[in-house]
């Protein structure tokens, strides 16, 4: 999903020779290097997105979408054309992570590379970037994360052979390793530039109050962050939470009930000062000049 090393992984792809098409889109808000996003398949998106009832960002709950019939044509078409003019294709785009199953069916040879970022990173990220839907609900940034990394492991449990699933912060500890992998499961020979392979930096919460609040409370989101570390092969930056206490089933349910309220209030107050401390300022419709991923 998006504030996900996804334009990191895409520029490696690029230098190392495979085609993202003639049409990328430039360097803007929230990355300074440039998305290596190609505006057909972007606007392939956002009208899918649009069309669903969804905002053209893709920030929503919703996920395994269908695309309306102008848009699969349009797809159809754009990538025969791909097809037919380079041997190694491929794009980057974040939005497509909630049409997995339509490009998989439109491109049956394709093959699909996930990358993932641990949930507080993301949440911090997309907090400092200061888009106004999560000033006006911070809780909602990490459903977002939860849906597009639940849709991701849902596809990629059940196409286990078209998908390589990247921790981001392999990119930045071990890209030389990523690539190798890459070129054995593509069967393509990439030649990405030393450059490219030099170790990259993405902001990273340590871990803290933040991080154990998402890892203690947060059990969804913990469940697929650690399900895709296991399917990546790289090591999860904490362990799973695990109650040590023995209750009677009665004195559980009890306390469920008084719990759930109090989590659901103590939740929005921790989000909205997170989001609050993590944006130089808080109008929301006033864009950070932060191009730190």
């Amino acid at each position: 999903m998006h504030r996900s090393g996804t334009s990191l992984m895409g520029s490696m792809l690029v230098d190392a020779g495979i085609q993202f098409g003639d049409q990328l889109t430039n360097a803007g808000h929230g990355n300074s290097s440039g998305f290596f996003e190609d505006s057909v398949i972007c606007r392939i998106h956002e009208q899918s997105l649009e069309a669903n009832g969804i905002n053209s960002q893709g920030f929503t709950n919703c996920s395994e979408m269908t695309f309306p019939l102008p848009a699969r044509k349009q797809a159809e078409a754009d990538s025969a054309s791909r097809r037919r003019s380079s041997t190694h294709w491929g794009w980057k785009q974040p939005r497509a992570t909630l049409f997995l199953d339509e490009w998989a069916a439109i491109v049956p040879e394709a093959k699909f590379v996930l990358v993932f970022r641990r949930p507080w990173d993301v949440v911090d990220s997309l907090y400092r970037r200061g888009d106004h839907v999560f000033f006006l609900r911070p809780t909602f940034a990490l459903k977002v994360w939860e849906t597009y990394n639940a849709a991701l492991l849902h596809f990629a449990t059940r196409h286990k052979h078209r998908s390589y699933i990247v921790d981001a912060s392999q990119l930045t500890t071990s890209p030389t390793d990523v690539f190798k992998s890459l070129e054995e499961w593509l069967h393509v020979d990439l030649k990405p530039s030393s450059e490219k392979l030099k170790k990259e930096q993405f902001s990273s919460l340590a871990i803290g109050p933040r991080v154990e609040f998402i890892r203690k409370f947060e059990p969804e989101s913990m469940s697929v962050y650690l399900k895709l570390c296991e399917l990546s092969g790289s090591h999860p930056a904490v362990e799973p939470w695990t109650d040590s206490f023995a209750l009677s089933n009665d004195r559980i349910a009890n306390d469920r009930i008084a719990n759930d309220r109090i989590a659901n209030d103590r939740r929005e107050v921790f989000f909205r000062d997170w989001q609050h401390s993590s944006s130089e300022k808080h109008n929301p419709w006033h864009h950070l000049q932060n191009d730190t991923p």
